[in-house]
Protein backbone atom coordinates (compact mmCIF):
# COMPACT_ATOMS: atom_id res chain seq x y z
CA UNK A 1 0.00 0.00 0.00
CA UNK A 2 2.88 2.10 0.63
CA UNK A 3 4.28 2.50 -3.10
CA UNK A 4 0.38 3.82 -4.50
CA UNK A 5 0.59 6.72 -1.99
CA UNK A 6 2.01 9.52 -0.78
CA UNK A 7 2.55 11.48 2.59
CA UNK A 8 0.91 14.81 3.07
CA UNK A 9 4.00 16.98 2.53
CA UNK A 10 4.70 15.08 -0.96
CA UNK A 11 0.93 15.01 -2.44
CA UNK A 12 0.57 18.91 -1.30
CA UNK A 13 3.72 19.69 -3.05
CA UNK A 14 1.92 18.00 -6.34
CA UNK A 15 -1.13 19.00 -5.60
CA UNK A 16 0.91 22.85 -5.50
CA UNK A 17 -0.77 23.80 -2.34
CA UNK A 18 0.54 25.13 0.70
CA UNK A 19 0.21 22.85 3.79
CA UNK A 20 -2.60 24.54 5.42
CA UNK A 21 -4.85 25.00 2.20
CA UNK A 22 -3.97 21.53 1.64
CA UNK A 23 -5.03 19.59 4.94
CA UNK A 24 -8.22 22.24 4.88
CA UNK A 25 -8.95 20.44 1.76
CA UNK A 26 -8.61 17.35 3.02
CA UNK A 27 -10.72 17.91 6.22
CA UNK A 28 -13.52 19.29 3.66
CA UNK A 29 -13.76 15.95 1.94
CA UNK A 30 -11.93 16.98 -1.35
CA UNK A 31 -8.34 15.26 -1.24
CA UNK A 32 -9.09 10.94 -1.18
CA UNK A 33 -7.11 9.82 2.22
CA UNK A 34 -5.82 6.25 3.98
CA UNK A 35 -5.85 6.07 7.60
CA UNK A 36 -5.67 2.42 9.14
CA UNK A 37 -8.33 1.65 11.06
CA UNK A 38 -7.69 2.74 14.89
CA UNK A 39 -5.47 5.55 14.23
CA UNK A 40 -5.65 8.92 14.77
CA UNK A 41 -2.36 10.16 12.14
CA UNK A 42 -0.12 9.06 9.67
CA UNK A 43 -3.02 9.47 6.97
CA UNK A 44 -1.51 8.28 3.22
CA UNK A 45 -3.14 9.76 -0.03
CA UNK A 46 -3.29 7.36 -3.48
CA UNK A 47 -1.22 8.41 -6.13
CA UNK A 48 -3.63 7.93 -8.74
CA UNK A 49 -6.23 10.10 -6.57
CA UNK A 50 -3.34 13.15 -6.20
CA UNK A 51 -2.36 13.01 -9.76
CA UNK A 52 -6.30 13.08 -11.41
CA UNK A 53 -6.47 15.79 -8.93
CA UNK A 54 -3.43 17.90 -10.29
CA UNK A 55 -4.44 16.94 -13.58
CA UNK A 56 -7.81 18.48 -13.43
CA UNK A 57 -6.97 21.47 -11.71
CA UNK A 58 -4.64 21.90 -14.47
CA UNK A 59 -7.11 21.33 -17.33
CA UNK A 60 -9.56 23.48 -15.08
CA UNK A 61 -7.10 26.41 -15.01
CA UNK A 62 -6.65 26.23 -18.83
CA UNK A 63 -10.32 26.35 -19.61
CA UNK A 64 -10.52 29.73 -17.50
CA UNK A 65 -8.38 31.34 -20.23
CA UNK A 66 -9.38 33.13 -23.24
CA UNK A 67 -7.21 34.23 -26.47
CA UNK A 68 -8.08 36.55 -28.98
CA UNK A 69 -5.40 37.40 -31.96
CA UNK A 70 -6.75 41.00 -33.18
CA UNK A 71 -5.42 43.99 -34.54
CA UNK A 72 -2.98 46.31 -32.90
CA UNK A 73 -4.68 49.06 -31.04
CA UNK A 74 -2.55 52.34 -29.94
CA UNK A 75 -3.27 51.29 -26.31
CA UNK A 76 -1.43 48.26 -27.54
CA UNK A 77 1.39 49.26 -28.97
CA UNK A 78 1.84 52.14 -26.07
CA UNK A 79 1.78 48.79 -23.58
CA UNK A 80 4.01 46.63 -26.05
CA UNK A 81 6.88 49.56 -26.15
CA UNK A 82 6.47 49.81 -22.01
CA UNK A 83 7.35 46.45 -21.47
CA UNK A 84 10.15 46.23 -23.93
CA UNK A 85 11.33 49.52 -22.24
CA UNK A 86 11.62 48.00 -18.91
CA UNK A 87 13.81 44.50 -20.29
CA UNK A 88 16.11 46.57 -22.41
CA UNK A 89 16.34 50.28 -21.46
CA UNK A 90 15.71 53.06 -24.42
CA UNK A 91 18.96 52.23 -26.56
CA UNK A 92 16.34 49.57 -28.57
CA UNK A 93 12.85 50.53 -28.40
CA UNK A 94 11.28 52.08 -31.50
CA UNK A 95 9.95 55.88 -29.53
CA UNK A 96 5.88 55.96 -29.26
CA UNK A 97 6.32 59.07 -31.63
CA UNK A 98 7.58 57.16 -34.23
CA UNK A 99 5.56 53.96 -34.40
CA UNK A 100 2.80 56.66 -34.32
CA UNK A 101 3.98 58.13 -37.66
CA UNK A 102 4.72 54.90 -39.57
CA UNK A 103 1.03 53.73 -38.03
CA UNK A 104 -0.02 57.21 -40.36
CA UNK A 105 1.25 55.49 -43.58
CA UNK A 106 -0.15 52.01 -42.56
CA UNK A 107 -1.69 50.97 -39.44
CA UNK A 108 -2.39 47.26 -39.65
CA UNK A 109 1.41 46.05 -39.37
CA UNK A 110 0.57 44.56 -36.20
CA UNK A 111 -1.26 41.92 -34.43
CA UNK A 112 -1.77 41.43 -30.65
CA UNK A 113 -2.34 38.49 -28.77
CA UNK A 114 -5.16 39.29 -25.51
CA UNK A 115 -5.57 37.08 -22.73
CA UNK A 116 -8.91 38.08 -21.38
CA UNK A 117 -8.67 41.40 -22.95
CA UNK A 118 -5.25 41.66 -21.63
CA UNK A 119 -1.99 42.21 -23.98
CA UNK A 120 0.08 39.28 -23.47
CA UNK A 121 2.17 39.74 -26.99
CA UNK A 122 2.43 40.81 -30.50
CA UNK A 123 3.48 39.54 -33.92
CA UNK A 124 4.64 42.46 -36.24
CA UNK A 125 5.27 42.44 -40.09
CA UNK A 126 6.83 45.65 -41.06
CA UNK A 127 6.19 46.53 -45.33
CA UNK A 128 9.76 48.23 -45.87
CA UNK A 129 12.75 49.72 -48.78
CA UNK A 130 15.00 46.58 -49.53
CA UNK A 131 17.98 48.52 -49.01
CA UNK A 132 16.74 49.32 -44.60
CA UNK A 133 15.54 45.50 -44.64
CA UNK A 134 19.51 44.96 -45.69
CA UNK A 135 21.08 47.02 -43.37
CA UNK A 136 18.95 45.77 -40.54
CA UNK A 137 20.19 42.17 -40.87
CA UNK A 138 23.85 43.39 -41.28
CA UNK A 139 23.75 45.48 -37.83
CA UNK A 140 24.24 48.51 -39.55
CA UNK A 141 20.63 49.89 -37.94
CA UNK A 142 18.76 49.05 -35.15
CA UNK A 143 14.72 48.76 -36.07
CA UNK A 144 14.55 52.51 -33.99
CA UNK A 145 16.49 54.33 -36.71
CA UNK A 146 14.05 52.85 -39.62
CA UNK A 147 13.14 55.72 -41.84
CA UNK A 148 9.84 56.48 -41.94
CA UNK A 149 9.77 57.62 -45.26
CA UNK A 150 11.16 53.56 -45.81
CA UNK A 151 7.72 52.33 -44.47
CA UNK A 152 5.48 51.07 -47.13
CA UNK A 153 1.73 50.49 -47.79
CA UNK A 154 0.64 46.79 -48.33
CA UNK A 155 -1.08 47.91 -51.63
CA UNK A 156 2.22 48.88 -52.53
CA UNK A 157 4.24 46.38 -55.54
CA UNK A 158 6.73 44.37 -55.20
CA UNK A 159 6.46 44.40 -51.51
CA UNK A 160 9.81 42.90 -48.87
CA UNK A 161 8.48 42.14 -45.14
CA UNK A 162 10.50 42.61 -42.44
CA UNK A 163 9.27 40.45 -39.72
CA UNK A 164 9.71 42.39 -36.14
CA UNK A 165 8.77 40.71 -33.54
CA UNK A 166 6.52 37.03 -33.04
CA UNK A 167 6.63 37.75 -29.33
CA UNK A 168 5.24 36.84 -25.75
CA UNK A 169 4.84 38.01 -22.17
CA UNK A 170 6.68 35.54 -20.03
CA UNK A 171 4.69 34.23 -17.66
CA UNK A 172 5.85 32.12 -14.14
CA UNK A 173 3.42 29.27 -16.08
CA UNK A 174 5.04 26.97 -18.62
CA UNK A 175 2.06 25.64 -19.64
CA UNK A 176 0.35 28.63 -20.15
CA UNK A 177 3.42 30.31 -21.96
CA UNK A 178 2.92 26.90 -24.35
CA UNK A 179 -0.62 27.71 -24.88
CA UNK A 180 0.34 31.69 -25.57
CA UNK A 181 3.00 30.69 -27.89
CA UNK A 182 1.13 27.58 -29.95
CA UNK A 183 -1.79 30.15 -30.09
CA UNK A 184 0.20 32.94 -31.60
CA UNK A 185 2.34 30.87 -33.83
CA UNK A 186 -0.68 29.84 -35.52
CA UNK A 187 -2.54 32.79 -36.32
CA UNK A 188 0.84 34.19 -37.26
CA UNK A 189 1.27 31.82 -40.13
CA UNK A 190 -1.99 32.39 -41.19
CA UNK A 191 -1.96 35.88 -41.07
CA UNK A 192 1.16 35.96 -43.05
CA UNK A 193 -0.14 33.62 -45.68
CA UNK A 194 -3.26 35.87 -46.10
CA UNK A 195 -1.20 39.08 -46.98
CA UNK A 196 0.75 36.99 -49.07
CA UNK A 197 -2.60 35.93 -51.24
CA UNK A 198 -3.67 39.52 -51.30
CA UNK A 199 -0.99 41.80 -52.10
CA UNK A 200 2.01 41.38 -54.00
CA UNK A 201 4.91 40.69 -51.13
CA UNK A 202 7.88 39.06 -52.89
CA UNK A 203 10.19 38.14 -50.49
CA UNK A 204 9.91 37.94 -46.07
CA UNK A 205 12.73 38.55 -44.03
CA UNK A 206 13.70 37.88 -39.99
CA UNK A 207 16.17 37.97 -37.80
CA UNK A 208 17.12 35.05 -35.60
CA UNK A 209 18.20 36.18 -32.33
CA UNK A 210 18.00 32.94 -30.53
CA UNK A 211 18.72 29.33 -30.91
CA UNK A 212 14.81 28.45 -31.08
CA UNK A 213 14.05 31.45 -33.05
CA UNK A 214 16.56 30.53 -35.57
CA UNK A 215 15.03 26.67 -35.74
CA UNK A 216 11.52 27.76 -36.42
CA UNK A 217 12.51 29.89 -39.23
CA UNK A 218 15.14 27.24 -40.72
CA UNK A 219 12.18 24.69 -40.46
CA UNK A 220 9.15 27.14 -41.99
CA UNK A 221 11.65 27.70 -44.97
CA UNK A 222 13.65 30.03 -44.73
CA UNK A 223 17.46 30.25 -45.59
CA UNK A 224 20.39 31.89 -43.85
CA UNK A 225 21.72 35.38 -45.50
CA UNK A 226 23.57 36.93 -42.59
CA UNK A 227 25.47 35.62 -39.35
CA UNK A 228 26.86 37.68 -37.11
CA UNK A 229 28.41 38.02 -33.41
CA UNK A 230 29.42 34.24 -34.12
CA UNK A 231 26.15 33.06 -35.14
CA UNK A 232 24.01 34.50 -32.06
CA UNK A 233 22.22 36.58 -34.74
CA UNK A 234 21.20 35.77 -38.08
CA UNK A 235 19.53 37.14 -41.05
CA UNK A 236 17.16 34.86 -43.06
CA UNK A 237 14.91 35.33 -46.26
CA UNK A 238 12.14 33.77 -47.59
CA UNK A 239 11.09 33.94 -51.40
CA UNK A 240 7.21 33.76 -53.16
CA UNK A 241 5.23 32.17 -50.40
CA UNK A 242 1.74 32.25 -52.06
CA UNK A 243 -0.20 29.45 -50.74
CA UNK A 244 -0.56 27.35 -47.30
CA UNK A 245 2.15 24.39 -48.04
CA UNK A 246 2.67 21.45 -46.46
CA UNK A 247 5.76 22.23 -45.04
CA UNK A 248 3.33 24.82 -42.84
CA UNK A 249 1.05 22.50 -42.21
CA UNK A 250 4.05 19.70 -40.96
CA UNK A 251 5.31 22.76 -39.12
CA UNK A 252 2.37 23.84 -36.94
CA UNK A 253 1.74 19.69 -36.57
CA UNK A 254 5.51 19.46 -35.00
CA UNK A 255 4.72 22.51 -32.48
CA UNK A 256 1.97 21.36 -31.11
CA UNK A 257 4.32 17.99 -30.15
CA UNK A 258 7.03 20.25 -28.69
CA UNK A 259 7.89 22.50 -26.32
CA UNK A 260 7.16 26.04 -27.28
CA UNK A 261 8.75 29.45 -25.93
CA UNK A 262 8.21 32.35 -28.23
CA UNK A 263 8.99 34.31 -24.96
CA UNK A 264 11.42 37.67 -26.21
CA UNK A 265 13.32 35.97 -23.19
CA UNK A 266 14.25 32.43 -23.82
CA UNK A 267 16.86 30.39 -23.01
CA UNK A 268 18.12 27.01 -22.14
CA UNK A 269 19.82 27.82 -19.07
CA UNK A 270 19.05 26.75 -16.00
CA UNK A 271 18.46 28.54 -12.83
CA UNK A 272 19.73 26.10 -9.67
CA UNK A 273 21.09 26.48 -6.06
CA UNK A 274 24.60 27.11 -5.63
CA UNK A 275 25.81 24.29 -3.68
CA UNK A 276 29.68 24.50 -1.84
CA UNK A 277 31.34 22.71 -4.57
CA UNK A 278 30.07 25.75 -6.99
CA UNK A 279 31.29 28.44 -4.90
CA UNK A 280 35.04 29.07 -6.05
CA UNK A 281 33.72 29.11 -10.15
CA UNK A 282 30.74 31.59 -8.45
CA UNK A 283 33.77 33.76 -6.76
CA UNK A 284 35.62 33.42 -10.03
CA UNK A 285 32.40 34.98 -12.18
CA UNK A 286 31.74 37.36 -9.22
CA UNK A 287 35.17 39.15 -10.13
CA UNK A 288 35.18 39.25 -13.96
CA UNK A 289 31.91 40.78 -13.80
CA UNK A 290 32.74 43.09 -10.85
CA UNK A 291 36.59 43.44 -10.88
CA UNK A 292 38.75 41.63 -8.42
CA UNK A 293 38.83 44.63 -5.72
CA UNK A 294 35.92 43.64 -3.29
CA UNK A 295 35.90 40.17 -4.56
CA UNK A 296 34.47 37.73 -1.12
CA UNK A 297 37.13 34.92 -0.45
CA UNK A 298 36.22 31.45 -1.44
CA UNK A 299 36.15 30.41 2.79
CA UNK A 300 33.86 33.23 3.84
CA UNK A 301 31.47 32.79 0.76
CA UNK A 302 31.81 29.27 2.05
CA UNK A 303 30.84 29.67 5.47
CA UNK A 304 28.21 31.73 4.34
CA UNK A 305 26.35 29.27 2.61
CA UNK A 306 26.52 26.81 5.28
CA UNK A 307 25.07 29.59 7.66
CA UNK A 308 22.00 30.09 5.38
CA UNK A 309 21.88 27.82 2.26
CA UNK A 310 19.36 29.58 0.78
CA UNK A 311 21.55 32.62 -0.48
CA UNK A 312 23.25 31.68 -3.86
CA UNK A 313 21.99 30.75 -6.96
CA UNK A 314 23.45 30.06 -10.47
CA UNK A 315 22.54 30.48 -14.35
CA UNK A 316 23.98 27.33 -15.76
CA UNK A 317 24.17 26.93 -19.86
CA UNK A 318 25.20 23.27 -19.93
CA UNK A 319 27.91 22.84 -17.79
CA UNK A 320 29.13 26.51 -17.83
CA UNK A 321 28.05 28.83 -15.19
CA UNK A 322 26.62 32.53 -17.47
CA UNK A 323 25.44 34.32 -14.20
CA UNK A 324 24.55 34.39 -11.07
CA UNK A 325 22.25 35.52 -8.11
CA UNK A 326 23.05 36.68 -4.30
CA UNK A 327 20.57 37.98 -1.77
CA UNK A 328 20.99 37.80 2.15
CA UNK A 329 19.08 37.99 5.02
CA UNK A 330 20.12 40.93 6.80
CA UNK A 331 19.78 42.99 10.39
CA UNK A 332 18.69 46.38 9.73
CA UNK A 333 21.68 48.21 10.77
CA UNK A 334 24.07 45.49 8.59
CA UNK A 335 21.78 46.69 5.38
CA UNK A 336 22.39 50.36 6.58
CA UNK A 337 26.36 49.64 6.86
CA UNK A 338 26.40 48.16 3.52
CA UNK A 339 24.15 51.26 1.68
CA UNK A 340 26.13 54.09 3.77
CA UNK A 341 29.78 52.20 3.02
CA UNK A 342 30.57 51.72 6.38
CA UNK A 343 30.95 48.13 5.27
CA UNK A 344 31.36 46.13 2.52
CA UNK A 345 30.03 42.49 1.56
CA UNK A 346 33.32 41.33 1.53
CA UNK A 347 33.37 42.89 5.26
CA UNK A 348 30.05 40.27 6.86
CA UNK A 349 30.95 37.18 8.59
CA UNK A 350 28.69 34.11 9.14
CA UNK A 351 27.20 35.60 11.78
CA UNK A 352 25.92 38.48 10.11
CA UNK A 353 24.05 36.06 7.69
CA UNK A 354 20.76 35.41 9.14
CA UNK A 355 18.54 32.44 8.44
CA UNK A 356 14.74 32.23 6.89
CA UNK A 357 12.63 31.05 10.16
CA UNK A 358 8.88 30.74 9.78
CA UNK A 359 7.15 33.59 11.14
CA UNK A 360 10.17 35.60 11.57
CA UNK A 361 9.83 39.17 9.70
CA UNK A 362 13.12 39.61 7.47
CA UNK A 363 14.80 41.97 5.62
CA UNK A 364 16.74 40.89 2.42
CA UNK A 365 19.63 42.55 0.55
CA UNK A 366 20.20 42.07 -2.64
CA UNK A 367 23.98 41.62 -3.08
CA UNK A 368 24.62 40.90 -6.44
CA UNK A 369 23.56 39.91 -10.11
CA UNK A 370 25.69 39.45 -12.69
CA UNK A 371 26.21 37.87 -16.22
CA UNK A 372 28.95 36.62 -17.51
CA UNK A 373 31.22 39.26 -19.99
CA UNK A 374 31.65 38.45 -23.08
CA UNK A 375 28.30 36.96 -24.11
CA UNK A 376 26.23 38.71 -26.77
CA UNK A 377 23.86 42.00 -26.38
CA UNK A 378 20.87 39.48 -26.69
CA UNK A 379 22.37 36.71 -24.58
CA UNK A 380 23.32 38.90 -22.11
CA UNK A 381 19.38 40.14 -22.39
CA UNK A 382 18.17 36.68 -21.97
CA UNK A 383 20.51 35.47 -18.90
CA UNK A 384 19.62 38.19 -17.34
CA UNK A 385 15.61 38.03 -17.62
CA UNK A 386 16.14 34.05 -16.84
CA UNK A 387 17.78 35.53 -13.37
CA UNK A 388 15.09 37.73 -13.00
CA UNK A 389 12.33 34.74 -13.22
CA UNK A 390 14.53 32.65 -10.63
CA UNK A 391 14.41 35.38 -8.41
CA UNK A 392 10.84 35.32 -8.31
CA UNK A 393 10.88 31.73 -7.83
CA UNK A 394 12.90 31.48 -4.90
CA UNK A 395 10.89 34.11 -3.02
CA UNK A 396 7.52 31.91 -3.76
CA UNK A 397 9.39 29.20 -2.27
CA UNK A 398 9.72 31.34 0.91
CA UNK A 399 6.29 31.97 1.11
CA UNK A 400 5.14 28.67 1.08
CA UNK A 401 8.28 28.13 3.98
CA UNK A 402 5.92 30.74 5.69
CA UNK A 403 9.08 33.51 5.39
CA UNK A 404 7.70 36.82 6.03
CA UNK A 405 9.97 39.09 3.55
CA UNK A 406 9.63 42.81 5.53
CA UNK A 407 11.61 44.42 2.56
CA UNK A 408 13.84 43.95 0.09
CA UNK A 409 17.10 46.04 -0.61
CA UNK A 410 19.88 46.95 -2.78
CA UNK A 411 21.90 49.41 -4.55
CA UNK A 412 24.12 49.39 -7.87
CA UNK A 413 26.40 51.39 -10.03
CA UNK A 414 26.03 49.48 -12.97
CA UNK A 415 23.83 50.54 -15.90
CA UNK A 416 22.78 46.60 -16.02
CA UNK A 417 21.96 46.31 -12.55
CA UNK A 418 19.99 49.79 -12.31
CA UNK A 419 18.00 48.25 -15.38
CA UNK A 420 17.52 44.78 -13.47
CA UNK A 421 15.89 46.67 -10.51
CA UNK A 422 14.18 49.29 -12.53
CA UNK A 423 12.38 46.11 -14.80
CA UNK A 424 11.95 44.02 -11.60
CA UNK A 425 10.04 47.11 -10.06
CA UNK A 426 12.40 48.24 -7.46
CA UNK A 427 11.38 51.72 -6.45
CA UNK A 428 14.75 54.20 -5.97
CA UNK A 429 15.32 56.12 -3.10
CA UNK A 430 17.76 58.90 -2.22
CA UNK A 431 21.21 57.73 -2.39
CA UNK A 432 23.16 57.26 1.02
CA UNK A 433 26.50 57.22 -0.78
CA UNK A 434 27.76 59.00 -3.77
CA UNK A 435 28.11 57.13 -7.02
CA UNK A 436 25.36 54.55 -6.21
CA UNK A 437 21.49 54.40 -6.96
CA UNK A 438 19.57 52.74 -3.89
CA UNK A 439 16.66 51.03 -4.51
CA UNK A 440 13.88 49.45 -2.08
CA UNK A 441 11.02 47.33 -2.33
CA UNK A 442 7.92 47.54 0.54
CA UNK A 443 6.62 44.14 0.25
CA UNK A 444 3.31 44.80 1.91
CA UNK A 445 2.79 47.87 0.08
CA UNK A 446 3.46 46.80 -3.26
CA UNK A 447 1.50 46.30 -6.00
CA UNK A 448 4.39 44.21 -8.11
CA UNK A 449 2.23 41.05 -9.25
CA UNK A 450 4.42 38.10 -8.28
CA UNK A 451 4.29 40.03 -5.03
CA UNK A 452 0.94 39.80 -4.71
CA UNK A 453 1.20 36.28 -5.51
CA UNK A 454 3.85 36.14 -2.84
CA UNK A 455 1.68 37.56 0.01
CA UNK A 456 -1.34 35.49 -0.99
CA UNK A 457 1.02 32.42 -1.11
CA UNK A 458 2.35 33.24 2.42
CA UNK A 459 -1.07 34.08 3.58
CA UNK A 460 -2.14 30.55 3.21
CA UNK A 461 1.18 28.64 4.14
CA UNK A 462 0.87 30.80 7.33
CA UNK A 463 -1.44 29.52 10.73
CA UNK A 464 -4.71 31.15 11.23
CA UNK A 465 -3.67 32.98 14.44
CA UNK A 466 -0.37 34.74 12.36
CA UNK A 467 -2.50 36.40 9.65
Amino acid sequence: MQDATYEAKEAAKILDMPTTTFYREVEAGNIPFILEPGKKRGMRFPKEAIHLHAHMQKKAKKKSVHHAFTRSTNADIWTAIENARRIYGEDDIIPYRKVLEWREINDEMSMTIKEDGRFVGCTTFIPLEERVIQALLHDKIRERNIPTSAIKKWTDPHLSVYIASVSIEQSEDTDLDRERGLFLLRHTIKWAVTLTQQYDIKNWYAIGATEVGQSMLERLGFKEMVSLEEGARKGYLLKDVHHPSKLLNKFLTEMEEEEVDLSTHHTTAKFVKATEEDIPEAVALAAEVFGGLNTIPVEKRTAWLRKNPDIDYLLKQGDQLVGYLTFVPLRPETIEDLLTLKRYAKDLTADDILTYEPQQPVDIYGMAIGVKPGVSLSQKRLYGERLILGAKSVLLDLAKRGIIICRIIAHSFTPDGIRLMKHIGFTETPPKAPGLRDFMIDIESSGIPFLREYKEVLKNSLPLEAR
